[in-house]
């Protein structure tokens, strides 16, 4: 179980920094429209998921969930450009280890 974590947190963390360096020629004013309306668009896809067939809520939760995750990429571009990341890193391996999760970083 602890292994399928570190795998998952790896794939993410790695897919972060890819969509980070794609996202990186951005100006800091777009990046931050970019957050707005992904969010937007995450909570109105959230809400449809309260669809009342099963297949409609489990598409619309997975539209949410892929919206929130760019929007996850955003903010982590945004912040990598003002957060050394060493300080990123260190602040990550602080809240995994503060959450009982000391292994996986």
């Amino acid at each position: 179980m602890a292994d399928q974590a570190a795998t998952i947190l790896h794939t993410l963390a790695q897919w972060l920094v890819t969509i980070s360096q794609t996202l990186a020629g951005w100006d800091t004013a777009s990046l931050i429209a970019a957050t707005i309306i992904l969010g937007v668009l995450a909570g109105v896809a959230g809400r449809a998921a309260a669809a009342p067939r099963l297949h409609q809520q489990i598409i619309w939760g997975l539209v949410a969930a892929v919206l929130a995750l760019m929007q996850a990429a955003v903010i982590w571009t945004i912040a990598s450009r003002y957060l050394p990341v060493t300080g990123i890193d260190t602040l990550l391996r602080h809240m995994l280890h503060v959450q009982g999760m000391p292994g996986i970083l």
